[in-house]
């Protein structure tokens, strides 16, 4: 495991993990005090695991996970346990919530892994079965721990977290009989193999939605992000075309492995968007993907492709040999809802009062509005003229454009908070042609946001 510094200039601790047999460090994540989780699999029988771990002893068999904490300065081993039974288990991805709860997702091989009472899923359906499991804060207890296939094999990849604490996991099944939901976007296998996606209640008991993603060719999903809103987001690869897509940047399939990167709607009933993204002339594989507060994708992988697609002025647009890593940012689909608000917020001693309308009605329609904006601190006035951002995740919303303020052209930037009650908690933040921010929660008035 290691850390680096903002710049990239220097590692801030690096440390092996492990014993004497091979260990697999395979997914991260880190929680906002700097601690580092990790999930991975292990084959040592001398893996080092810390006093009142949940298991601190190996399974046997082919291999166990493993999931670990380690503080923020890489000195010490807050927890560490074995994830396992009598057969071959691995950890692939890990998510922390804000409680420090931690949400595994990979496959056990044989019908002895650990799942807890009242799980989804608490016996196995074949040879290999994907495993969903939280572990508490302290590393000391399962809070639930559920199977998740059919009976063939299933692998889960991928594992994000809403904020309400259900998590979203991705991966690949063999398994006609995997288990989907009434309405799910496709509830029959495409053949071969198929991608997976499946949202889990905050509890471990009850399957929200699962549906599979693929055609007739292979097809795997590798990671998983989940908007603030509560869209998710996929990346994984397709083999020999027949992956459904919507609304493509790319909707043919080209040559051998080519990646893909899909959003999923709320309900898991359809599809936001859906597109192949690779080259004519090599692999290409989505192994990794983030999302921004706009709904913007990131999603990096490998590419043998020489035509891989790569945008004019980015910072490698040729391949540099026989496998090159990408880096791809794919555009969230346009907002579309209304934010009224109006009052005042507190401003060095004086007051700033503002009322706004603006709106979006379709995905292709011009965003319309007006904003004015009053500083009674330093007399400043800002109007609207024009608006070219509109992005609404949640409570939270932004929007911009092109301004007066006191006669002089400008440019300004609004992000607002909609507390749910009128008044509650509502915030209001305004900069101006890049300067200071001035705002914060409402002295009087209200934020109201409509999608």
């Amino acid at each position: 495991m290691a850390k680096i510094n903002a710049t990239g200039s220097a590692l801030l601790y690096s440390t092996y993990f492990g014993g004497s047999g091979d260990d697999y460090g395979q997914g991260i994540a880190v929680d906002a005090s700097g601690q580092a989780y990790v999930a991975g699999r292990t084959d040592s029988s001398n893996f080092p695991t810390t006093p009142g771990a949940y298991q601190p002893v190996t399974g046997g068999g082919g291999g166990d996970a493993f999931v670990a904490k380690l503080d923020a300065s890489g000195s010490t081993l807050i927890y560490s346990t074995y994830l396992g039974g009598s057969g071959f288990d691995a950890g692939y991805a890990i998510a922390i919530d804000a409680a420090g709860n931690a949400y595994v997702t990979g496959h056990n091989y044989l019908a002895d892994f650990p799942t807890t009472p009242g799980a989804y899923q608490t016996t196995t359906h074949g040879v290999y079965d994907a495993f969903v499991t939280k572990l508490n804060p302290a590393g000391s207890a399962l809070i639930y721990s559920t199977y998740l296939g059919g009976s063939g094999k299933e692998f889960g990849r991928g594992i994000a977290l809403d904020p309400a604490g259900n998590a979203y996991v991705a991966g690949q099944t063999a398994s006609a009989d995997f288990p989907t939901t009434s309405g799910a976007f496709q509830t029959t296998y495409g053949g071969s193999e198929d991608a997976f996606i499946a949202k889990i209640s905050a509890n471990g008991s009850v399957l929200v939605y699962s549906t599979y993603l693929g055609g007739s060719g292979g097809d795997a999903a590798n990671a998983i992000a989940v908007d603030p809103a509560g869209y998710a987001y996929v990346t994984g690869n397709n083999y020999l075309g027949g992956f459904p897509t919507k609304d493509a940047l790319q909707p043919a399939y080209l040559d051998g492995f080519d990646a893909f990167v899909t959003k999923l709607n709320l309900t898991g009933a359809a599809l936001v968007y859906s597109t192949y993204l690779g080259g004519v002339t090599g692999n290409d594989l989505g192994l990794g993907i983030a999302v921004d507060a706009n709904g913007n994708a990131y999603v990096v992988g490998h590419t043998q492709s020489a035509d891989f697609p790569t945008t004019a002025g980015a910072y490698q647009e040729e391949n540099g040999g026989i496998y090159d890593a990408f880096i791809v940012k794919i555009a969230g689909a346009p907002t579309v809802g209304k934010i009224t608000g109006g009052g005042s917020i507190d401003l060095a001693g004086e007051l700033g009062t503002f009322g706004f309308v603006v709106q979006r009605k379709a995905a292709d329609a011009a965003i319309q509005g007006d904003l004015s904006y009053v500083d009674h601190a330093s007399g400043a006035t800002v109007h609207s003229v024009t608006f070219d951002s509109f992005s609404i995740a949640g409570a939270t919303a932004t929007f911009g454009g092109t301004c007066t303020s006191n006669g002089a052209p400008c440019t300004f930037t609004v992000d607002v908070a909609d507390g749910g009650e009128p008044g509650a908690a509502d915030t209001f933040a305004i900069s101006v042609s890049g300067g200071p921010i001035e705002g914060g929660v409402l002295r009087s008035g209200n934020i109201q946001i409509h999608q």
